[in-house]
């Protein structure tokens, strides 16, 4: 499944989806565990999405309850989680990725990010068996900051999430020493049945408890493509006080109005939550956007590959963040530019804001 922001017509009703009256009987809402539970507002409001195919889906009773189950399972009874806190975060955080410039030396004060499309290999298991190992491949020193983001391909994704227990993932993932991770990001999109919308988000949110329970500090993703997935967003953090930084997904959002629309969603949970909130955005690069966001959310920290695949690339970052062709000058160099250049532009943003 390809993720991508929920669209306009998601919000449209079932009567103006086409949908037969035998379809919509067929489908397990009076006895989904989300439906009695009022996690989802079934037909009475949710979207055409009800009716598609998906990986668990919404019209069999006994899958459902089988994957919710095994989701849920041992809930009662566990120790509260530890309060880990995530100190304050620049305004830029350059994302590396596994194949770099040989010879590029980064500089070990700054704050960099990997993901899990690179932490992980297709199969899911965790591809570095030392801290060491993995700053070394990525460029660093054994003291370089890392934080891991959750974003990777829903394969990679489900492939390590299957084997999580069997491979000790989520212990391994903590020995790697990053300073703090974000959440998976299990795809929440607009063409998805709307049992796999939320047992995906509510994945997400069980990583963050894997991740704590092994002491490394998490930053929740957030998806709300409907009403009821921003109140159960809202109602997540009040049970989770400790938490202030909160993911979000913004390279699928790539014309003006979808940014806006997004925007839109980071306001209406600014609005709603118990407290106040710092934003980790993910995929946000390009200058117009970080405007937007940065005048909007001044506390906001970015983080994205885009510099340092333009230099991979042979582009140097130029005034505004426009990109050209360097063809003479060596690529670790214009990889350690182009993060000076992104993080002097956010930081000026942020500063100015």
């Amino acid at each position: 499944m390809t993720p991508r922001p929920a669209s306009r017509s998601s919000r449209a009703g079932l009567a103006g989806a086409g949908a037969s009256p035998a379809r919509i009987r067929s489908l397990a809402c009076p006895v989904c565990p989300y439906g009695v539970t009022d996690r989802c507002e079934g037909l009475a409001g949710a979207s055409a999405a009800l009716l598609s195919a998906g990986s668990i889906g919404c019209r069999e009773p006994a899958r459902q309850a089988r994957y919710y189950a095994a989701l849920h399972d041992g809930e009662l009874g566990r120790a509260p989680l530890p309060d880990l806190p995530i100190p304050p975060l620049p305004a830029f955080i350059p994302v590396l990725v596994r194949v770099l410039p040989s010879r590029v030396r980064l500089d070990e004060s700054l704050l960099y990010g990997v993901a899990m499309t690179t932490v992980l290999r297709g199969t899911g298991d965790v591809r570095y068996a030392t801290p060491a190992r993995m700053r070394r491949q990525l460029g660093l020193g054994e003291r370089g900051r890392l934080c891991l983001i959750g974003t990777a391909k829903d394969i990679r994704l489900e492939n390590a999430w299957a084997g999580s227990e069997e491979n000790d993932l989520w212990r391994r993932l903590a020995a790697l020493s990053f300073e703090f991770a974000t959440t998976t990001t299990f795809s929440v999109w607009d063409r998805q049945a709307r049992f796999d919308q939320i047992y995906n988000q509510e994945r997400n949110l069980r990583s963050y408890d894997r991740f704590a329970r092994h002491r490394l500090p998490a930053a929740p993703f957030f998806f709300f493509p409907h009403r009821t997935d921003l109140e159960a967003a809202v109602a997540w953090l009040e049970a989770h006080p400790e938490v202030d930084l909160v993911g979000i997904l913004a390279q699928y959002y790539r014309s003006s109005d979808e940014f806006a629309r997004l925007l839109g969603g980071i306001r209406l949970l600014r609005d709603a939550a118990p407290r106040p909130l710092r934003f980790l955005v993910a995929g946000c690069a390009t200058a117009p956007k970080l405007e937007r966001l940065f005048a909007e959310f001044p506390n906001a920290t970015v983080a994205s590959t885009k510099p340092v695949m333009k230099a991979i690339k042979g582009q140097a970052t130029r005034t505004g963040l426009h990109h050209s062709p360097a063809p003479l000058t060596r690529r670790e160099l214009l990889l350690t530019r182009n993060v000076a250049r992104f993080t002097t532009f956010c930081e000026a943003l942020r500063a100015a804001a």
